[in-house]
């Protein structure tokens, strides 16, 4: 059969190997890699695909060999090979396979039962017995016995990522594998960091963090801002292949989130001067940067943002100019996506290189006008500016773990993807029926930050305009629109027991400052905050003026302000260390502090009215205002305050409570002190 199916077959092979395999017009793939699941139309493709997507096997069997005692009997022969091995050798660009052998092949002189109980005992698990430690439990079985913070080896690709082994394996704890940083590429974070701080005489790094100790601060970014702004993909991202300054720049922000101050600061004046010297290597204003420097500045301006330091805060706003032209300036890589499956590991790595720059830019369009939002400043990055991309795909399909599951899910997809502009126009245009966008969680949230922004240059523009009331009404129904595509979104969802509930409640948060800044203008109140002066922001909260009236505008925003207090309740962002959830979410609470003034001023207001005089809808949300701050523990003497004055000591508990950021505690301040001058 093997010799007539040339002349049967009118294909020609494609090169000699081919000649003697048969092709397959059934699309049969009956060859099997021994190392992973994937399946092959001819037996010699096995060894391409063994030398591309796992590498190093020899290597890593020889290392193992040396740690065994010399006085150790090895066995002749072994025919299963493991696929756990160390991660790529630091500074590498390939793997040397002149010496690799085929799984198939015999080896003498090698007994993995105790290579492995030795690599393990390495890493401080204590001895494995042989018994219990089983090979074929690698192909999917137990893993009870496998420390899933070991790096797995990476494919050579630019955008590195687990191979189906280790993707298996990494889906029982999700990304928690990937931190793990090697005792060699430790020592590459800290020579860098040397470097760039030698530069500067007034600095120096006194102690710099051990490697589990650096692997604590990775592990902790992750649980405090990717979350929230999720442009990383955590199922295939690697500490051990990332650059060293944006590892310096997550290991700051989580060292300031830990409180562990003088390593933040160590670690963001590194990761600093590490971004300068990148910068000055280029032109920045005009080259085209890579996607982790743009990363590493978004997380430095975090962590200046959130510190509560003024010195900090201002070199924050400076980067921010810097980092809108870097991303006008990023090019977002092409990417077709075949109909079927074919060479699926690779395409799969070229949309994660591709999604994740979307999302680095979209990711820094948020933060940039977070500033605008929070602190009054001029928008860098403008809205039409992100007008060709495409917005982000769906949360599950972007955390798929493996090629498989992403080519599934998006045969599955019933919608093209949307660019920015479009989903804009929708919002805004009148003509646009009501149900036309359709976008992911992250997608929304990016959406709705636009819309914030358009609001905020409508005001400084008001002067100019000659139909201010148009103008209003389009902004009110494009937030009533945008409400109606998030809550059919199935992954809108707040709840913190939700994979996508992190972006969502930033969205829900968001939602309710519109809310608060389409009935009135809170912008001097954001202003004085940029001072980090308690008593400008006091001043600033006494002068404000918010006029209430028997609307059903007014009604709705005391109803979107209460329910943000509630929400909070809820959560246990009332009692101390009680948080469950979103505790650690800096925007969450910077974006509240409308909405405690706005509660504020309408309680006030309708206190000077007789009962009598009350609609129902007021009374139903008075009634609604006693119970809540009947779930708060207030001090004895503040209890007894006025309700109005009580709303604000019990949002100035809430951010004490979950008082994690520098600016923060200076919020929590302000807040009791206008509280107190309110008695």
């Amino acid at each position: 059969m093997h010799k007539l199916w040339p002349v049967l077959c009118t294909r020609r092979a494609p090169h000699k190997a081919s000649a003697f395999t048969p092709p397959s017009d059934r699309n049969e793939k009956p060859f099997k890699c021994s190392y992973c699941d994937s399946t092959f139309t001819r037996k010699d493709v096995i060894k391409r695909h063994t030398l591309r997507y796992h590498p190093g096997i020899l290597e890593n069997a020889a290392t193992m060999e040396q740690r065994q005692s010399p006085l150790q009997q090895q066995p002749e022969n072994i025919t299963t090979q493991s696929s756990l091995m160390p991660a790529r050798p630091l500074g590498s660009e390939s793997y040397q396979n002149d010496n690799f052998m085929l799984p198939s092949t015999i080896q003498p002189g090698l007994d993995l039962n105790d290579t492995i109980g030795a690599f393990l005992a390495d890493l401080d698990y204590g001895a494995v017995s042989s018994n219990e430690f089983q090979l074929n439990n690698f192909g999917g079985g137990s893993s009870e016995y496998l420390n899933l913070d070991v790096p797995f080896p990476s494919s050579p690709l630019a955008t590195s990522s687990t191979s189906s082994l280790s993707t298996e394996l990494n889906s029982h704890q999700s990304w928690r594998g990937s931190t793990g940083i090697s005792a060699a590429k430790r020592n590459q974070i800290m020579k860098e960091a040397d470097d760039v701080i030698t530069q500067g005489q007034e600095l120096s790094i006194s102690v710099f963090p051990s490697r589990l100790a650096f692997e604590r601060l990775l592990t902790t970014f992750f649980e405090i801002f990717p979350l929230y702004l999720p442009f990383i993909h955590i199922p295939t991202w690697r500490a051990e292949m990332a650059s060293p300054c944006l590892l310096q720049s997550m290991a700051a922000l989580s060292a300031s989130f830990n409180k562990e101050h003088k390593a933040a600061q160590d670690l963001y004046q590194a990761a600093r001067r590490s971004v300068t010297k990148q910068l000055e290597s280029s032109y920045a204003w005009t080259t085209e940067q890579p996607v982790w420097l743009v990363q590493s500045i978004l997380i430095l301006m975090a962590c200046g943002v959130s510190s509560g330091k003024l010195g900090t805060f201002n070199e924050a706003l400076l980067w921010a100019p810097l980092l809108a032209n870097i991303v006008r300036c990023k090019q977002t890589p092409e990417v077709i996506i075949p109909e079927d499956d074919a060479e699926l590991f690779m395409t799969w790595e070229r949309w994660i290189e591709y999604e994740t720059t979307v999302r680095t830019k979209c990711a820094v369009f948020c933060f940039l006008n977070n500033l605008t939002v929070c602190f009054n400043v001029a928008p860098p990055l403008l809205d039409w500016e992100m007008g060709c991309a495409f917005l982000p795909c769906s949360e599950s399909q972007w955390l798929c773990t493996t090629p498989e599951s992403w080519f599934e899910g998006r045969t599955r997809i019933s919608h093209p993807p949307i660019r920015f502009s479009e989903a804009l126009n929708c919002l805004l245009s009148p003509s646009a029926p009501l149900r036309a966008v359709k976008t992911s969680s992250f997608g929304a949230y990016v959406i709705l930050h636009a819309l914030l922004q358009r609001m905020w240059r409508f005001k400084q523009d008001m002067w100019m305009v000659n139909d201010i009331t148009n103008h209003m009404s389009i902004s009110h129904i494009a937030v009533q629109r945008w409400q109606v595509c998030w809550e059919e979104n199935s992954e809108s969802s707040s709840s913190p027991s939700s994979p996508h509930g992190a972006v969502s409640s930033n969205a829900a948060a968001l939602l309710r400052l519109v809310h608060m800044q389409l009935y009135t203008d809170f912008s001097a109140v954001r202003s004085a905050i940029v001072s980090h002066d308690v008593e400008k922001i006091v001043k600033s909260m006494k002068e404000l003026t918010i006029t209430i009236d028997h609307s059903n505008s007014s009604l709705k925003t005391i109803s979107h302000a209460i329910n943000a207090l509630r929400t909070r309740i809820r959560m246990g962002m009332a009692l101390k260390g009680g948080c469950i959830g979103s505790h650690h979410n800096f925007q969450l609470h910077l974006v509240s502090i409308e909405c405690c003034l706005f509660a504020n001023a309408w309680m006030k207001e309708i206190s000077t009215r007789p009962e009598a005089e009350w609609t129902t809808d007021e009374d139903e949300c008075v009634k609604l205002v006693k119970e809540t701050l009947g779930e708060i523990e207030l001090d004895q003497v503040n209890a007894y305050k006025p309700y109005s004055t009580q709303l604000v000591y019990a949002w100035a508990l809430i951010f004490d409570c979950c008082a994690v950021w520098g600016l923060q505690s200076i919020l929590t301040a302000a807040l009791k002190k206008f509280a107190d001058s309110l008695s």
